[in-house]
């Protein structure tokens, strides 16, 4: 956790050194990363830890119990707006470096389907359990009468964040290749653009977690690694928006200097 924490903002910190160095404006982009960086979810997950996050379900008091599935029912919500924004950053960057053509009709397409996403799936998300409390009801017995079960909502929820996510990485591609410059400078921006395929793998380790998570009552345990896939593919999306603009700074400043 710590150490993707500095290495994120160690990409936030040489992405506005890029801003400054290259005398550019801020964009909108700029503002959705400082967003998504500094959402509640990390606290969200602190305050589950707090209270023996991961413990054996046995060994867990009726009170931990409840703080924890307060955490998992704030997760769905504060993970969907950091991912979103995530998104929504990478897809204004591309407005930023694609100018003119079909190019930006279809991001604006996605960003579209990105805030369709999150004004589905938030609601989903809050009106898991009826009421809301029930969720986090010191009686489990409550929870299992008026919350229907989740499993549903998260396989419906990571298979759109995976094809999302997949469309964002693949966009910009095509449009590299056709670029008149040397093949060595696409396959390297092929590769910052790409960055994204990454989390589409943690997406998929998330629909197992979710699979695992109906074959035990170890629930807490479970909770840890969809806490660290949720971190995951924050950090990695918010350096995915980072990488291509801190190219730039390389190129046109370090280099020249050495």
């Amino acid at each position: 956790v710590i150490i993707f924490t500095v290495l994120t903002f160690a990409s936030l910190f040489l992405r506005f050194s890029a801003v400054f160095a290259l005398k550019r404006r801020l964009r909108v982009d700029d503002y959705l990363v400082l967003v998504a960086f500094f959402q509640p979810l990390i606290l969200v997950h602190l305050l589950a830890l707090n209270h023996n996050l991961g413990v054996p379900y046995a060994k867990i008091a009726p009170e931990d119990a409840s703080i924890q599935h307060k955490s998992q029912y704030s997760t769905g919500i504060t993970w969907t707006i950091a991912t979103v924004t995530c998104k929504m950053a990478v897809l204004w960057l591309y407005l930023a470096i694609f100018t003119m053509g079909k190019m930006r009709i279809v991001v604006y397409i996605f960003m579209g389907l990105c805030v369709a996403y999150a004004i589905t799936f938030i609601p989903i998300f809050m009106a898991a359990c009826n009421p809301p409390s029930a969720a986090w009801d010191l009686d489990p017995m409550v929870a299992l009468a008026k919350c229907r079960p989740i499993q549903q909502q998260e396989y419906a929820s990571v298979s759109v964040n995976m094809f999302l996510d997949l469309s964002i990485v693949i966009l910009p591609l095509p449009q590299i290749w056709k670029l008149q410059m040397a093949p060595s400078k696409k396959l390297f921006a092929s590769f910052m653009f790409s960055f994204g395929l990454v989390i589409v793998g943690i997406m998929a380790w998330r629909i197992q977690t979710t699979v695992e998570f109906t074959k035990t009552f170890e629930w807490s345990q479970n909770l840890v690694k969809v806490a660290l896939q949720s971190h995951l593919e924050v950090w990695l999306v918010i350096m995915a928006a980072n990488l291509p603009t801190v190219a730039p700074l390389f190129t046109k400043v370090i280099n020249p200097a050495m």
